[in-house]
């Protein structure tokens, strides 16, 4: 209650855009921790105007590719797609890894806390939520002509997206000389072409919540902005989200070797 009498003075003070939609945002939790969800809900709904105002015409303004656009082309791709090809003979390059797990799904679906309990086994060695496939996915996942190319390209210029993935690891901190390497990054769903030609022998592990609750808690989360977190400012757009991505997943799940 005394929180709740603090955030309504501080709503009545000059604040930024940004501190503004966290003070909302951090009403609705309070709101919600009193029972009172339809309140609540209205906070978080004011808090996601702010910041979709703020961000429109970064994340969805002309000529910018959104996480809509691209789950679009993405699923019409491997709608056409042939039955799964034969499997890819072993990479050349060596793995530092003694093993290797890709832990995905969709953000908040628990891949957080099924992270830190794999990760409390002594042979398994996670780190925080880090893009380490970032140049792969800047030269194969623009296009369906890049998805082309990914399937053709040979091993030796494979061998050069490996390597970068394992020093982005490395840059995190992680050791994983000897150990299995655990990479969680929930959106990694949509990744998965790069995955399987990369790194055929990995294990994925799909993290499934009940959406209902997975998109009601994107929408009231005060997540770094990007144009996936962009998604989630409305209900209708995290459910959209959520949608797109799982008929992906069912796709790659029917189309690739994984």
């Amino acid at each position: 209650e005394a929180a709740e009498q603090r955030l309504h003075r501080l709503l009545t003070t000059a604040l930024s855009p940004i501190d503004n939609a966290l003070a909302h945002g951090l009403l609705g939790d309070t709101l919600d921790a009193e029972a009172r969800p339809s309140e609540a809900f209205a906070e978080f709904a004011k808090a996601n105007e702010i910041l979709k105002r703020l961000y429109a015409e970064r994340f969805a303004g002309p000529g910018v590719q959104t996480i809509p656009d691209m789950l679009a082309w993405l699923i019409a791709y491997y709608e056409r797609a042939p039955q799964p090809p034969a499997p890819r003979p072993r990479p050349t390059s060596p793995s530092p890894a003694a093993g290797h797990v890709f832990l995905v799904g969709f953000p908040r679906s628990g891949t957080t806390l099924l992270e830190r309990v794999l990760a409390a086994h002594p042979d398994m060695v996670a780190w925080d939520e880090r893009e380490t496939l970032t140049e792969a996915v800047r030269d194969f996942m623009s296009d369906g002509a890049g998805l082309d190319r990914l399937a053709t390209t040979g091993e030796t210029a494979l061998a050069t997206y490996r390597a970068d993935y394992w020093r982005r690891v490395a840059d995190t901190g992680a050791d994983v000389a000897g150990k299995v390497a655990l990479d969680k990054l929930p959106l990694n769903t949509m990744k998965l072409p790069l995955i399987a030609r990369l790194f055929p022998e990995a294990k994925i592990l799909f993290a499934l919540r009940d959406p209902r609750d997975v998109v009601l808690s994107c929408f009231r989360q005060r997540f770094r902005m990007n144009p996936s977190m962009y998604e989630f400012l409305t209900l209708d757009g995290a459910a959209r989200f959520y949608d797109g991505v799982m008929r992906l997943a069912d796709l790659y799940r029917a189309k690739l070797s994984l």
